[in-house]
């Protein structure tokens, strides 16, 4: 019978006279087999092995009252034979003459009863035997019962009879027989010695080391021990006996010795548990924990030990040994450095050559092998560091003492707290979104008002955008001053008298015009009575003094702060910081400035969403705003085009219109291109730049307006010819619309400027965002045999998705992170570059003298209003290079390019120009490219406060800002950036040792900085503008005392005329 992985029952059942070639006479068990045998006869059945039963693997065999007779094998196991796993119950039975023999009935095998062999099990193995009886069975060790012994192994009997003498000790046990076979009972003589054999090396002890005298026909070694380290191929132990001086014989024993069990380590030859903080996978040596786990459990004396398999630590994830990692820290020997003591060993198994390098230099080998790395080379796995701590829960006890080493795929499911799933627990499960500090939290939480908000958000964000669209375009094109110029230009077409607007808008604005002074007139009365109390003061000769105009706002310390909650935004996600909830919600609030208004709520709720959805998102958001302010632009092209076709002027030869306009002039042109082309040529070799610059031309050529002409071309369309009053009314017609024609070109100038500067100011807000999308595309890490993206686990990189955005990203890596920063400096360069070299070539000419000093003596006058001296004589030696600052500072200062450009570079001082490009970087390498150069999170945070600290004292040092305020704030954003790196610094690498309190005070520092910083940009900006509204009265004080003084001598020339009258007409 074969069982295998079943149950078989039998009863009052003979099995007799069967026979196999090879294992289980009678019955054969195997795999999960289980066999309950009650009041059965196994009899005269024949085997290689296992004469009458046969278990292998993890079968149960269960014996009562049963009988296993007359059964014999050919090698092992003449009743029954057990390896494995196998389980053996034997209640009441009977075993009598079986045997064991090799041909011949010649008894030399082990085992004739029941024979064990443990070598293909690591397990702890109980064999009962209760109220059983051996008897008359034969073989050469063991008759009864033989085992292969192993520390682990365990024989139990419980009111059994052993009826062979020397039964209390079953290995190792020489029999002794006579000349004729028979066992030598009265030999006193014999004795035996057991030695290891010649030739055999390693550290092997065998005990008694004395000569053992015979008893009875039997050799006993009572209290024999083997103490050896382990190897996969048994040591040789040389028995040698003697029966007289003259005659003596050896045996040659083979003794395997095995690993301890997981969990210990082989001390001298003993099994030994491993102390607290390590942990043994084959029970050959103790290692140290390996960081992300811990290793100490109790054993059942309550003795804190170490442990078969680390335990996995709360925070940390456990999966497959990175491959790179594997191959050349574990698997390739050729790859590791030159001073490895394990190099030179020369064994080919990686476990054997750590074990072996370990125990022959445990000094020096630590500090090659970190314990990550024996760790990883000895198991294949490798304990990662979660990108949210609460994500992975810490192992249980129960499964973290069932993980062995020949684990080769870690669940991650196991590893996850609940809402968590995926490659290190960074992705949400169904029905969590992910919040900006990293949690998954539940989508249908009522304590959570981040779902409510986003259901508002979305249903309200295209009508938000509607309303911002529609006031943006009111505000481009509302202008009233340039309806009133469409108005006098259509009279001036008619050959009418402009009369004003309708009345209705005449009502309106002389309301609105009345209700303007009235209040400005009450906040002159309320600032008088506050200055001189409620007694009324006349101004002196009635002359009132003019309002003061209030200046607008200043954006240079709106840009110093925007900047700063883009970089202070992107601290939690570039930096991997574990930031509190506290900090982590002002950190959302920061991130708006960068748009980032789908991470700060819970649209994941709502929509599937990842890594790559955000970047088309960015894209199409960016995209969308260049179109409308492309649209905007062209549209107002448009627009102010047909305004000017609609003011034709007059033909002086016809008097007719004349409708044809004509673009500007190909010398023009010619002459602008060549001007263009030069400067650029002269000023940047880079092929980049000049392309830039020449699409930059293109660009401004057709924007232009063109020009209206003066007469019909090729000819009138009418042979009469206008002349006298008619061609006077014709020429101040063309006057009058030229006048509007002017203003329209005017009013054009500032709508482009506006568009320009909206542009460049999408492009500044969007730079850092898009590029920390564009770039972090990169971030990959190692996880197993794969690379997943940092921002977003559920990504893989380097396949799928990954390479459909591989050209996107490049690109904009290019026309983008690169683009924009080049741009800038390429638009103000030419700004402050244009026509700078062609007027130094004009003044060259000795003709051009007068233009030459004339320009000197604005530079002096320049130097003079910076509150420097002139100096001559630096003047004559240098002056070319003098003019060339002047000049370029000139271009700098001109009110279109202000208006175009000016927040770009204005609030620095002129030799620093550029530094808004300085700063663009600055914020390229600290939310993006120090991503890519450190990749450990404590690496990276130190980077970022190694930038921060050069960036600071580099504008310490130079002081870039014109105005005192700006260069204190940006100072002051500057040291609390710094302050808040620094604080998760602290919590970065303290996060797993710090204590609570500790961890809410640097929370705490850092939040309240940050509110004392926002409160002085605050205050400074108020003060800023109160400051401006003081030096506009001041200024408007001092017009009207000069305004008095004028008067004053104007009356003081009135009365000196009248007294020279009065003297010259009554001299006595």
């Amino acid at each position: 019978m074969q069982l295998r992985s079943t149950n078989l029952t039998m009863r009052q059942t003979i099995i007799r006279n069967n026979s196999a070639t090879f294992q289980g006479g009678a019955l054969h068990a195997s795999i999960r087999a289980i066999a309950t045998l009650t009041d059965c006869t196994f009899e005269g059945n024949v085997a290689g092995e296992g004469g009458g039963v046969y278990a292998m693997g993890s079968a149960a065999i269960t014996l009562t009252t049963s009988n296993l007779t007359a059964n014999s094998a050919r090698a092992f196991g003449g009743a029954i034979s057990m390896r494995g796993s196998a389980g053996l119950t034997s209640l009441g039975s009977f075993w009598q003459n079986n045997q064991a023999f090799t041909g011949d009935n010649n008894a030399s095998d082990f085992g004739a009863g029941i024979y064990i062999d443990k070598s293909t099990e690591a397990s702890l193995q109980i064999v009962v035997c209760n109220s059983s009886e051996f008897d008359g069975n034969t073989a050469a060790a063991g008759p009864d019962v033989f085992w292969n012994y192993y520390p682990w192994f365990a024989f139990e009997f419980a009111n059994s009879s052993l009826t062979k003498p020397g039964s209390s000790v079953l290995w190792p046990t020489i029999v002794v027989r006579d000349y004729y076979g028979a066992i030598a009972i009265y030999d006193n003589v014999t004795r035996c010695r057991a030695l290891l054999a010649i030739g055999e090396e390693g550290p092997f002890s065998f005990s008694p080391l004395t000569w053992v005298a015979v008893d009875e026909g039997y050799v006993i070694f009572e209290d024999a021990a083997v103490l050896s380290k382990s190897r996969d191929y048994p040591y040789r132990l040389a028995i040698n006996c003697t029966l007289s001086p003259v005659l003596q014989t050896q045996i040659v024993v083979d003794v395997t010795v095995d690993k301890c069990n997981p969990g210990y380590e082989n001390v001298n030859g003993l099994c030994l548990s491993c102390e607290k903080g390590t942990y043994s996978l084959d029970g050959e040596r103790c290692y140290l924990c390996p960081p992300g786990a811990t290793c100490e459990q109790k054993d059942q004396r309550g003795t804190t030990t170490g442990v078969v398999s680390p335990q996995r630590q709360q925070g940390y994830f456990v999966s497959k040994t990175r491959s790179t990692y594997a191959a050349s820290s574990c698997d390739n020997p050729e790859t590791w450095l030159d001073d490895d003591p394990c190099k030179s060993i020369g064994v080919a198994n990686l476990t054997a050559r750590i074990h072996q390098c370990a125990s022959e230099e445990p000094d020096v080998f630590y500090k090659y092998w970190s314990r990550t790395r024996v760790y990883s080379c000895l198991s294949g796995n490798e304990y990662y560091a979660c990108d949210t701590n609460a994500a992975c829960v810490a192992a249980s006890a129960s499964t973290s003492s069932t993980v062995s080493i020949s684990t080769a795929a870690v669940q991650s499911s196991s590893q996850c707290a609940v809402g968590y799933s995926g490659i290190m627990c960074a992705t949400c499960a169904d029905g969590y979104y992910k919040a900006s500090s990293g949690a998954c939290r539940r989508c249908t939480d009522p304590k959570d008002p981040a779902v409510a908000r986003t259901t508002q958000m979305l249903s309200m964000l295209p009508i938000i955008v509607a309303v911002f669209a529609l006031l943006f375009l009111c505000y481009l094109f509302s202008n009233a001053a340039e309806q009133r110029v469409v108005s006098h230009a259509q009279a001036a077409k008619k050959f009418q008298i402009y009369t004003g607007q309708s009345r209705a808008r005449a009502l309106l604005l002389a309301t609105k015009a009345s209700i303007q002074r009235r209040v400005r007139s009450m906040m002159r009365a309320a600032a008088k009575r506050a200055r001189f109390g409620r007694q009324g003061h006349p101004h002196l000769f009635r002359i009132e003094p003019s309002d003061a105009e209030i200046p607008s706002w200043r954006p240079e310390k709106f840009k110093i702060m925007l900047g700063f909650f883009q970089v202070i935004g992107s601290f939690e996600e570039v930096y991997e910081i574990p930031w509190p909830d506290t900090m982590s919600r002002l950190m959302d609030i920061c991130s708006l400035a960068d748009f980032n208004f789908v991470d700060a709520t819970a649209a994941e709720c709502m929509f599937r969403r990842d890594y790559f959805s955000n970047f088309r998102l960015a894209l199409f958001a960016l995209f969308g705003l260049l179109l409308l302010v492309f649209l905007v632009t062209f549209w107002g092209i448009l627009r102010y085009r047909v305004k000017l076709s609609t003011l034709p002027r007059h033909c002086v030869s016809c008097g007719l219109p004349v409708f044809t306009l004509e673009h500007r002039s190909p010398p023009v042109q010619a002459r602008r291109a060549a001007s263009g082309n030069q400067t650029s040529e002269n000023g940047e070799s880079w092929r980049i730049v000049r392309l830039v610059v020449r699409a930059l031309n293109w660009v401004d050529r057709i924007t232009q307006l063109p020009a209206s002409l003066s007469t019909h071309k090729p000819r009138c369309p009418t042979s009469q010819r206008i002349k006298n009053d008619v061609l006077d009314m014709v020429v101040h017609s063309n006057l009058r619309l030229w006048r509007a024609r002017v203003w329209m070109r005017l009013y054009y100038k500032a709508y482009q400027n506006r568009c320009i500067k909206l542009f460049f100011w999408v492009l500044l807000l969007f730079y850092p965002m898009l590029c920390q999308r564009v770039i972090g595309t990169f971030y990959c890490d190692e996880i197993g045999d794969h690379y997943y993206l940092s921002l977003d686990r559920s990504n893989l990189c380097y396949e799928g998705t990954w390479l459909y955005y591989l050209p996107v990203s490049t690109t904009l890596i290019i026309f983008w992170v690169v683009g924009v920063p080049l741009l800038f400096w390429v638009i103000i360069y030419m700004k402050r570059t244009r026509g700078m070299r062609d007027t130094l070539l004009l003044i060259q000419d000795p003709s051009q003298h007068s233009l030459k000093q004339r320009l000197l003596f604005k530079m002096r006058l320049d130097i003079i209003d910076q509150g420097q001296v002139v100096d001559e004589e630096k003047i004559q030696l240098f002056e070319t290079e003098m003019l060339t600052h002047f000049l370029c500072d000139r271009n700098l200062n001109e009110p279109s390019t202000v208006a175009q450009v000016g927040f770009i570079y204005h609030s620095y001082s002129a030799r620093f120009w550029w530094f808004e490009v300085w700063d663009l970087g600055r914020k390229l390498l600290l939310n993006c490219i120090i991503s890519l150069l450190a990749k450990a999170g404590a690496n990276r945070v130190i980077c970022g406060l190694v930038v921060l600290l050069v960036y600071l004292s580099v504008m310490l040092f130079y002081q870039p800002y014109k105005e005192p305020s700006d260069s204190a704030l940006a100072s002051l954003v500057h040291i609390q950036l710094f302050i808040t790196l620094f604080c998760g610094l602290i919590l970065k690498m303290g996060l797993l040792y710090l204590e609570e309190r500790v961890i809410r005070l640097v929370t705490n520092a850092a939040i309240i900085t940050n509110m004392m910083t926002l409160s002085y940009a605050v205050f400074s900006i108020l003060n800023e503008k109160r400051n401006a509204i003081k030096m506009a009265q001041r200024q408007s004080r001092e017009d009207h005392r000069r305004a008095i003084a004028a008067h004053v001598r104007k009356l003081w020339r009135k009365a000196l005329a009248c007294s020279t009258e009065k003297i010259r007409t009554r001299p006595e």
